[in-house]
């Protein structure tokens, strides 16, 4: 950029330092150029993923009822669940830097006479901006879950869990229905996404 001036300057690229010899007026020129270009590129985003496992309610309690956060689609879980209530029955959180993989491990083998989720893999997310808020692009997420054998489903040995994998673009702080299976006892996998500042 000042090539054509015959000032001495010296660029050290190992410090990063730029050494200028010159008038006081040249000086201010570099310095200016330098506050224009010299920018730091904004950090990608840190991106917050939950996933909600919800299962049929045994017995109508408190304990395991749905988080506030899913009040929203309340209309949409009746609709799979019909007249049986549905409950928490386990969630995980993840957090992950867009455009990054994020992985995370349920509590393994201690609690596989219960519904939960096993494992969650996640190939990267994205953040996409929109006028009616951000939408969140969740590419490659898979979901393991242990179902544990009934009388009525015994486990296969080579089929002990259940499986779920998505692309899915998600309106941030809004979960969205990702998988359901089960006709007497459904199941819900769901998905929450949110930027976190």
């Amino acid at each position: 950029m000042f090539s054509g001036q015959s000032h001495v300057m010296e660029a050290d690229r190992d410090l990063k330092v730029l050494t200028v010899h010159g008038p006081s007026a040249f000086l201010k020129e570099v310095e200016e150029t330098v506050k224009r270009f010299d920018i730091l590129p904004p950090l990608p985003a840190n991106i917050q993923i939950t996933i909600y496992l919800l299962a049929v309610a045994e017995q109508a309690s408190s304990s395991g009822t749905l988080p506030p956060e899913l009040a929203a689609i309340g209309k949409e879980l009746k609709a799979v669940s019909g007249s049986q209530a549905l409950r928490l029955a386990d969630c995980q959180m993840v957090r992950v830097r867009a455009g990054q993989p994020a992985e995370a491990m349920g509590p393994g083998t201690s609690s596989l006479a219960a519904v939960t989720l096993l494992r969650i893999r996640l190939e990267s997310a994205s953040v996409h901006p929109d006028p009616k808020g951000d939408m969140i692009s969740l590419d490659g997420l898979r979901v393991w879950l242990n179902i544990p054998p009934t009388p009525e489903t015994p486990r296969v040995e080579s089929k002990s869990n259940g499986d779920v994998a998505a692309d899915i673009d998600v309106a941030q702080n809004q979960a969205v229905i990702v998988a359901k299976t089960g006709i007497d006892k459904p199941l819900v996998v769901l998905v929450r996404a949110s930027v976190i500042h």
